[in-house]
């Protein structure tokens, strides 16, 4: 199917809704559903030019890798597929240039943001759909997980994942690029039951953490896998000189209904650095809202990157640095210093 020009789609838009008094509000999403998915260009059915025109980026990068030159301001290289911001262009530089192992992913936290025709927005799905990838997708909504089997059933590459119900991720399986989707609650005390029962142990290539709130805690618990970048959501409203979360609770849920509650979730950069050089990783960079912050495993950051001071990721205007006078007062009363 060709796409359609803008003129198409909104004659597309304009038939749909005259007919909207004989059609449900499930029909009426799936043929919006039906017109997106198959004209916009990230999400049509048949990434091959997606694809193409990524790996030709990538011989580029390797290029100039060879010619000495390397990105380690990532707003160069970064660029929006799947992910929440620019997270898939720098998710593919960094493998690019550090080169895959194993190609499997595990991602905790993944939604379609809120899309009522499933189109996600997570960080593995670029690498699973257009990179040949395997992924873990852990989240503990139904919706967002059926949102997501919706997406990846009608994408070229995954479509067959939904023939079978596969167990894990053994290596004699081979149902062409195939993610695994689990609904589960996640905690410090389960998630790496949640990972093993998947057979995934050891080195992976990517681990991915987006839980709104537990996301210091989650990863501090993980102990059997050992990613080679990681990817964190972290409060980016909250100093560089603090290191503070939010205090550990098994079933923790963002209230919305609490005023001010984005200033008192989650992580600062500060506690998820200190966090990772225990656990043997430094931060090179973030994304280009500094939402989510890139950590490499020591053994390979020498190759090519250097740690980054999070002081210089505070000097724009992608970051809220005025708060009121009771901010830090408030910070200290309801998060938890590490």
């Amino acid at each position: 199917m060709e796409k359609l020009t803008q003129e198409e789609l909104i004659d597309l838009f304009k038939k749909i809704t005259s007919e909207l008094s004989f059609c449900s509000t499930g029909n009426i999403e799936k043929m919006l559903s039906q017109a997106l998915l198959d004209n916009s260009g990230a999400f049509a059915n048949n990434h091959s030019s997606n694809e193409v025109g990524q790996r030709n980026l990538q011989a580029s990068w390797l290029l100039l890798k060879q010619a000495g030159h390397i990105h380690q301001d990532f707003d160069d290289v970064g660029f929006r597929v799947f992910s929440q911001n620019n997270e898939d262009g720098i998710l593919l530089y960094l493998f690019t240039i550090l080169g895959t192992g194993s190609k499997v992913a595990v991602e905790i936290g993944a939604n379609c943001g809120d899309s009522k025709i499933g189109l996600p927005q997570c960080n593995s799905a670029n690498l699973v759909v257009n990179h040949g990838w395997n992924s873990l997708i852990l989240d503990g909504s139904d919706l967002h997980v059926s949102q997501l089997t919706h997406f990846f059933a009608r994408s070229l590459n995954t479509k067959h994942f939904h023939w079978t119900d596969r167990k894990s991720l053994k290596p004699e399986e081979s149902y062409y690029y195939v993610p695994l989707l689990r609904q589960s609650m996640i905690d410090a005390e389960n998630v790496n039951d949640l990972i093993v029962a998947e057979n995934i142990s050891g080195e992976i290539d990517l681990l991915s953490i987006d839980v709104d709130g537990m996301d210091y805690w989650i990863w501090n618990a993980i102990n059997v896998i050992s990613p080679r970048v990681i990817v964190i959501e972290y409060n980016k409203r909250i100093s560089p000189e603090l290191a503070v979360t939010v205090p550990y609770k098994k079933d923790y849920v963002v209230d919305l209904n609490i005023k001010d509650i984005w200033d008192f979730n989650g992580a600062s950069l500060l506690a998820l650095e200190k966090l990772g050089k225990k656990k043997g990783y430094s931060l090179v960079g973030t994304d280009n809202n500094r939402i989510n912050a890139f950590f490499v495993r020591n053994d390979l950051i020498n190759r090519v990157f250097n740690p980054i001071d999070i002081s210089t990721l505070y000097n724009d205007q992608k970051c809220l640095s005025v708060q009121p006078e009771d901010y830090f007062k408030k910070v200290h009363d309801l998060m938890q210093s590490v």
